[in-house]
């Protein structure tokens, strides 16, 4: 099996959540939100090495992780993008892999499945990426116009995203050259012109973002709808 690496993103502020640290130390049922996503990524046979990204405020919050197995904390920057690149720096140091998968540390109900398809789309694409089919109905907003627009010309993506590490290093540099600013992984590639593949994500695999999304993620944790 070819071995891949996890980057977890899990240097933001979570500001949403309204709690008084981060909100990937918040207890989800039995340990925390990033206890569970790490137990998720590392358990799966192929992934051989998680580089968790921190911000420098979190590093008393850490101490309990430094001694799990396989594990590289790697300081972050202001942007996602800018942390990203600092854990894809490492991974270029340490010569491990030549595939990466990038997995938000707050999606901690993605299953081994879903990470299993990345894996094998990553074998015939250079990046992958799992979404959703929207399910509301979808207005554009144009000044003081509402326009109606057709919901099945839209996705919403998720995590884990898998790539090429050749090519994520090589779009990253020309990111950091040019200044671009992203709002996801995949749109680095896509800005040098490599096509992503889309395969099919899982409804069940939020990203826990405020305290309505901690609670829907601990009712599904308890009821088994994630595997």
């Amino acid at each position: 099996m070819t071995p891949v690496a996890a980057i977890l993103p899990a240097a933001g502020q979570g500001r949403r959540m309204g709690a008084s640290q981060n909100k990937l130390f918040l207890p989800l049922n039995d340990s925390s939100i990033i206890e569970e996503t790490l137990r998720k990524v590392i358990s799966h046979p192929q992934i051989c090495h998680i580089y968790l990204v921190y911000n420098q405020e979190d590093h008393e919050l850490l101490n309990s992780l430094r001694s799990l197995p396989d594990l590289t904390l790697v300081l972050g920057g202001e942007r996602r993008q800018d942390s990203v690149a600092a854990a894809l720096a490492q991974i270029q140091t340490d010569r491990l892999v030549e595939k990466v998968i990038v997995h938000d540390a707050a999606r901690p109900l993605c299953s081994t499945e879903l990470i299993s398809r990345v894996i094998r789309a990553l074998e015939h694409y250079p990046a992958v990426i799992p979404v959703i089919p929207l399910k509301d109905t979808i207005r554009k907003i144009i000044g003081d116009q509402v326009k109606l627009v057709n919901r099945q010309d839209y996705v919403s993506t998720q995590t884990p995203q898998g790539f090429n590490l050749s090519s994520y290093w090589q779009a990253t540099l020309q990111s950091q050259q040019e200044d671009w600013d992203v709002t996801d992984d995949a749109s680095l590639l896509e800005k040098t012109g490599i096509p992503l593949h889309l395969i099919p994500g899982e409804e069940t695999n939020l990203k826990i973002t405020t305290p309505l999304d901690l609670e829907f993620a601990r009712f599904l944790s308890n009821h088994s709808f994630n595997q």
